[in-house]
């Protein structure tokens, strides 16, 4: 898929975080082979990566605000808060690397985030301390099985 038919798909699947959140689409960016979406509301950033090859994969972040900029702060995956949350809906499988599984991902992220992370989304980071410990043992079992 090319970033423009990426693009498009996200923003059809993610459309709910503008009407239902408030958030406001940042851009697309791409720096070949990846491809990254962003969306800001005045507490949360989603970003939807793409990599060709790769099956997309969502990240959640804290935003704050100093005098000058916006900063994004403790990243977590959406895999993590569903390892936490829905751990059956954990890992979606890569599948084809197609077109339309590209598609079907991207709109199956989209979903996931919606029913799972509204607390997220809405500014209410409390879960985050769980995510880093999720993600320091997916680390460490990381690590460990490349010894």
């Amino acid at each position: 898929m090319t970033p423009t038919e990426i693009e498009s798909a996200v923003l059809d699947a993610f459309q709910y975080l503008m009407t239902d959140f408030g958030f406001s689409y940042q851009s697309t960016s791409m720096h070949a082979p990846e491809c990254w979406s962003t969306f800001w509301n005045t507490t949360t950033a989603v970003t939807i990566h793409y990599e060709l090859g790769s099956p997309p994969w969502v990240e959640l972040a804290e935003l704050v605000r100093d005098s000058s900029r916006v900063i994004e702060r403790n990243r977590t995956s959406l895999e993590f808060l569903l390892t936490e949350r829905a751990p059956e809906e954990a890992g979606i499988p890569a599948g084809r690397s197609d077109e339309v599984d590209v598609k079907h991902v991207i709109y199956e992220k989209a979903r996931l985030l919606r029913q799972y992370g509204q607390d997220v989304l809405g500014g209410d980071f409390r879960i985050f301390p769980r995510l880093k410990e999720l993600a320091s043992e997916n680390l460490q079992r990381r690590e460990e099985a490349e010894r």
